[in-house]
């Protein structure tokens, strides 16, 4: 294999006669310096290495070499011959000179397969077809041809360099620089095809990136017209030419090849680029290799194709896949019917690329602004808000135009696991009118309690009456109650939840005047305290909280005082409830404790209940929230992790 300069390969319609050699020999000077010229455009940009000063160019036989280039260092060597970096002292350039072997005399297979190496060479002129510039014989009768220096590293050596991890190689090859160099390969290739060549041997260390952006097709030696007799690729029975891990199997099989014989090593030479890997494991490097079998390889083969299994870690598109597999389909006919087809294919992917790529730096964009703006949302600036305001948006425009955005799936999710200090006045909004809910049904569950209160009433009555006018009161009382609470659930209002409190406050102490202040009050003084600590109003859970222990306190601490008559006497190891505004009838007060103890059970307990299940509802969301924003970004929370 020769890296260093390029190669070439044998015939193609219309081959140029030796005599036209000698002919151009005869030309005058005057009429061969434009050619001259034009080959000077064609020397390498920098300064060439130090040499000689060229001779006066004259009427030199140009079928030897001794006169016209000064020999250098060997660049490379080869089955076939060897390549040197040679001095055109005529022209005064470098050129790299292939060399044959001489080991057979005028008219052997080996030369006449070496001139017709350098003439389709020569024919085939193309950018990224290194150019040849002479052809003869050296004073020791070695055959040999002169063409165009060429510096790079071959995509063979690139890959191996990708798949080592060196980061020159790395930084210098993307996988995009090397897909838009094998789309020229492939213009190349068909341009070869167009006339009549096939090349036979295409495989990545026949493929030479330029340090300025030069692609070139190397060694055409086992090139063959395509329109020969029987196109086969034998030259000796049971013998095929090329390289075994990039021929078609038509080609292993020596049967008929064509074009698409090429386009399947270029399917190959794609599959490496995008895994790095061999298409046929194992096979040898040798360029001459003979079929073990005439039959073709198992459907296996195109099934290795399938770049993104083989080698998932490289992130193979799909669209990537399916153009590699179609080029390495076993059969010619499945394949691509011309190189230019497979570059055709693989420019509509670049074209959707080059968009994709567009849209990944738009994204990046929008995430680096998202995660700005979060930093200052996150902060105790003035404008946190506008800021987490302006952080989402930015990350939902880098998720619209890249889904897989890591910054902007991060982003949103530190802003939803940190929640502002200060809350938006959107947030307040809604947090209102769901406290305004909970009102509207605090407020209806207290009108059914005192509905059930006004229920109550003839038993209350029947128990005896000691007070009429504190009777009558009650029954005001609890009338008004459950009217303003009414009110309350359809126009929630802090003032008509503090007139429910106060009127709720006055109805305990009538009551503790029945029974005293510890018998049933604390009952009733609980489930009301928890009714209206319920409601998310810090004053009102206060107020309810106070008025609740007064109810019960300021009975107990007056009579004490000796202001109101005592409701408990002890005696005998007996207490004893004196009767302050009823004469305890059995029946009837038997019947009312029941009831109204049922109530203070049953009462709050469906009312907790209720709320209970709502707390449960919104705790499920809660959680159900937490799941999703870790599918979003799953290590954001791990399992086990609650959000705060």
């Amino acid at each position: 294999m020769l890296r260093s300069a390029a190669t070439a390969g044998p015939s193609v319609d219309h081959l140029t006669r030796p005599a036209s050699l000698e002919a151009r020999r005869e030309e005058p000077r005057a009429r061969r310096l434009p050619t001259q010229v034009h080959d000077e455009t064609l020397a390498p940009a920098r300064a060439p290495t130090p040499w000689p000063e060229p001779d006066e160019p004259g009427e030199t036989d140009l079928a030897q070499s001794e006169a016209r280039y000064a020999e250098g260092s060997l660049l490379g060597k080869g089955g076939m011959g060897e390549v040197r970096l040679c001095r055109d002292v005529r022209i005064g350039r470098e050129v790299a000179m292939k060399v044959a072997k001489a080991q057979e005399g005028p008219g052997s297979t080996a030369r006449s397969r070496f001139l017709a190496e350098a003439r389709v060479q020569a024919q085939l002129e193309h950018p990224s077809i290194v150019p040849v510039y002479d052809i003869g014989t050296t004073p020791d009768g070695d055959v040999y041809f002169t063409m165009k220096r060429v510096r790079g590293m071959t995509l063979g050596e690139i890959v191996e360099g990708l798949a080592s991890g060196d980061p020159e190689v790395i930084a210098a090859h993307n996988r995009r620089k090397l897909l838009t160099a094998f789309g020229r390969v492939c213009l190349a290739v068909d341009y070869a095809h167009s006339r009549g060549v096939l090349h036979r041997d295409l495989k990545p260390h026949n493929v030479m990136l330029g340090d300025f952006g030069e692609v070139y097709v190397l060694d055409w030696g086992l090139a063959k017209p395509s329109d020969g007799a029987g196109a086969r690729c034998a030259t000796e029975a049971g013998v095929v030419l090329g390289t075994p891990a990039y021929m078609a199997p038509e080609q292993r099989a020596g049967e008929q090849i064509d074009r698409r014989t090429d386009v399947f090593a270029l399917g190959a030479i794609l599959y490496e680029i995008l895994t790095l890997e061999p298409l046929a494991f194992g096979a040898g490097s040798s360029s001459t290799a003979r079929a073990t079998s005439p039959h073709r390889p198992a459907d296996a083969r195109a099934a290795r194709a399938r770049a993104a299994s083989a080698s998932p870690m490289n992130g193979v598109p799909p669209e990537l896949e399916q153009i590699c597999r179609r080029a390495t389909a076993d059969r010619p006919e499945d394949r691509y019917a011309t190189a230019r087809e497979l570059h055709d294919a693989l420019e509509h992917f670049l074209d959707g690329d080059r968009d994709l790529a567009r849209r990944h730096t738009l994204a990046c964009e929008h995430a680096r602004a998202a995660q700005d703006a979060a930093r200052l949302a996150l902060s105790a600036d003035p404008e946190a808000h506008a800021a987490r305001s302006r952080a989402m948006r930015e990350a939902g425009r880098a998720l619209a135009l890249d889904p897989t955005s890591d910054p902007a799936l991060r982003t949103i999710a530190r802003l939803m696991m940190e929640p502002p200090a200060e809350l938006p006045r959107e947030v307040r909004t809604v947090l209102d009118a769901s406290a305004e809910r909970t009102v509207r049904d605090s407020g209806r569950a207290g009108s059914l309690a005192y509905v059930y209160c006004l229920l109550l009433a003839p038993l209350a009555l029947a128990m005896g009456v000691e007070n009429r006018g504190a009777a009558l009161f009650g029954l005001v009382l609890i009338l008004a109650a459950a009217v303003v609470n009414y009110a309350t659930s359809k126009w929630p209002r802090t003032g008509m939840l503090l007139a429910c409190l106060a009127l709720c406050s006055v109805g305990l102490v009538l009551m503790s005047r029945m029974f005293g202040a510890l018998f049933l009050v604390p009952g009733v003084a609980l489930a009301s305290t928890i009714g209206f600590s319920i409601i998310p109003n810090g004053l009102l859970q206060r107020a309810a909280l106070f008025f609740g222990c007064l109810a019960m306190l300021a009975p107990l601490v007056l009579e004490c005082a000796g202001i109101l008559p005592p409701s408990y006497s002890f005696a005998g190891g007996a207490m004893t409830i004196r009767a302050q505004a009823n004469s305890f009838a059995p029946g009837p007060t038997l019947a009312f404790l029941t009831l109204a103890n049922l109530g203070v059970v049953v009462g709050p307990a469906l009312f907790v209940s209720r709320v209970g299940r709502a707390l449960a509802r919104a705790e499920r969301r809660l959680h159900l929230h937490a799941w999703h924003l870790r599918q979003l970004v799953p290590d954001v929370k791990r399992s086990g992790e609650e959000p705060e």
